[in-house]
């Protein structure tokens, strides 16, 4: 059963520039601080920032590039959880897009996290005799690590 409340306010900032026929940029960044009623504390592990930004380009026609970054920001550990503050981090990824002209083939060549972020999502904390706070969860002490710098080729035939 759920306890306490939570009361959170904030807001989202969206905005897409076309830049011509073949560059467009867009973007959002929202804010947020959610308190928990009873202890005024922040909730746990929820990112105060985010924001996102991406653009294309379409120098040619079937061909397409776009690279996009990501930032979270400011989570704050539950109260009890004595572990260092998490990381705040920044993902990029990028990719090349080609889809010959009345053809049925796509091509992608895709790279994320490409800067090799060590990007990292918050674990549950440890209650003092060591057990994890869900029980039955595996715990990671030092917190949940996104994924490395990787690097995708894709081909795909579409059937009509």
């Amino acid at each position: 059963q759920n306890t306490g409340e939570i009361n959170g306010r904030g807001f989202e900032l969206e905005a897409v520039y076309d830049a011509g026929s073949d560059v467009s940029i867009s973007g959002n960044y929202s804010l947020q601080r959610s308190v928990e009623d009873d202890s005024d504390n922040d909730v746990a592990n929820a990112p105060q920032h985010q924001a996102y930004v991406r653009a294309e380009w379409k120098p040619a026609p079937g061909w397409s590039a776009n690279a996009q970054a990501n930032w979270v920001g400011d989570r704050e550990r539950d109260v009890a959880d004595s572990r260092p503050a998490i990381d705040d981090y920044t993902t990029v990824d990028a990719n090349i897009r080609f889809m010959p002209v009345n053809s049925p083939w796509e091509f992608v060549i895709s790279a994320l996290n490409l800067f090799d972020a060590d990007a990292r999502e918050p674990s549950p904390r440890l209650f003092p005799n060591r057990t994890p706070l869900i029980a039955g969860l595996a715990l990671t002490p030092n917190d949940l690590p996104l994924a490395e710098r990787s690097f995708f080729a894709e081909a795909s035939y579409r059937f009509d």
